[in-house]
């Protein structure tokens, strides 16, 4: 059904920076952003954020493991990636390796087995999981994900009791809001709600399968039917909410970035019901929330307007706001992050 549309979004990833693309052939690897003016034009302007190229390529490594993504075109690119990667993980923030580091690392030693994850790899990731445990950024538990792979390459049972401590102080968190109250001020935002969803839902197989996935209906029917638009957009967050912080319930008003309707939140929220098919083997279920979820970004929106033909990018443009602008201070540019989630959800159809 998008074939199209995956097929132009791996090309502008792989393509040079100059082109304009997302591919920095002198330090072998994908880039942070690209920044647009108020006529779509496209500049590569450097920086040193590094989790949106991690993130990247760890949704990159998913979409081939998961749903077959024929790569082979930009092999030899992914795999100088993973090993500057590699090259880099001792210099790794902690939200850096949670983020993607990891993921593609372990992911990317499974499918291309270039001696990615050594004793130190290891040692980081059973750090990361160390403090997993007390995380108050619910964007760290992307980091599940790579726990279970790593059971796979590397079984343990210290693993897997770890994993399931974690996954009941997740499950014991959840609200009537359906977001996780770990300490995180920032819990109601969707990709903190997503990416612990999609943690929650790999860590399934070691245990609570069946709790996990009653509560990852709840939370899935929850977002369709109270963070849902008419136009089928999600909002990022409601503009008053309270939030749990060191047990105290702290009242949080936020309106104007409750007004953004992000296009990779629609892909977040796809890849929650493919995760949700995939591990609960229930293809039926979601059907119609996925469609219009993915649909928005290809015209069914406020505007009426495909957001990829617009950019001329072949990717869709970043954000359009509820009174339908497409111009925010601060959100004019193409995370590579964002491509990574357009392109796993891209893959699932």
């Amino acid at each position: 059904m998008y074939s199209g549309y995956l097929i132009s979004s791996l090309e502008r990833l792989f393509s040079d920076i100059e082109s304009p693309g997302f591919w920095d052939d002198k330090n072998d690897k994908i880039i942070e952003s690209l920044y647009q003016d108020e006529f779509w034009n496209w500049t590569f302007i450097p920086g040193n954020n590094n989790r949106y190229p991690l993130f990247c390529m760890g949704m990159l490594l998913l979409s081939r493991e998961i749903y077959g993504l024929e790569t082979l075109r930009y092999d030899e690119k992914i795999k100088r990636f993973l090993l500057k990667i590699k090259s880099c993980e001792e210099t790794y923030s902690s939200s850096e390796l949670t983020y993607g580091a990891l993921l593609s690392l372990i992911l990317g030693e499974k499918i291309y087995n270039l001696n990615l994850v050594t004793q130190k790899t290891k040692d980081l990731f059973h750090k990361s999981i160390l403090r997993l445990k007390k995380s108050t950024d619910n964007q760290d538990h992307i980091l599940l994900i790579a726990a279970y792979y790593y059971q796979k390459l590397y079984p343990s049972d210290d693993l897997v009791r770890s994993i399931l401590k974690i996954q009941k102080r997740l499950l014991d968190s959840l609200n009537q809001q359906c977001y996780f109250e770990t300490g995180d001020i920032r819990a109601s935002y969707h990709q903190r709600i997503m990416y612990t969803l999609w943690g929650l839902i790999f860590t399934s197989p070691f245990g609570n399968s069946t709790k996990v996935k009653v509560f990852s209906k709840r939370i899935l029917s929850y977002f369709y039917n109270h963070r849902r638009l008419k136009d089928n957009a999600f909002i990022w967050h409601h503009p008053f909410y309270l939030v749990k912080y060191f047990g105290i319930k702290i009242p949080v008003y936020n309106k104007n970035p409750s007004t953004f309707l992000f296009e990779c939140h629609q892909t977040f929220y796809v890849n929650a019901i493919n995760f949700y098919q995939y591990f609960f083997q229930d293809k039926g279920a979601f059907i119609k929330e996925k469609q219009q979820a993915m649909e928005w970004i290809f015209g069914k929106n406020r505007r009426a307007t495909n957001l990829v033909e617009l950019t001329g990018l072949s990717l869709p443009c970043r954000i359009m706001t509820t009174d339908g602008r497409y111009f925010v201070e601060g959100e004019n540019y193409k995370g590579s992050y964002e491509i990574g989630s357009y392109i796993l959800a891209l893959s699932s159809f």
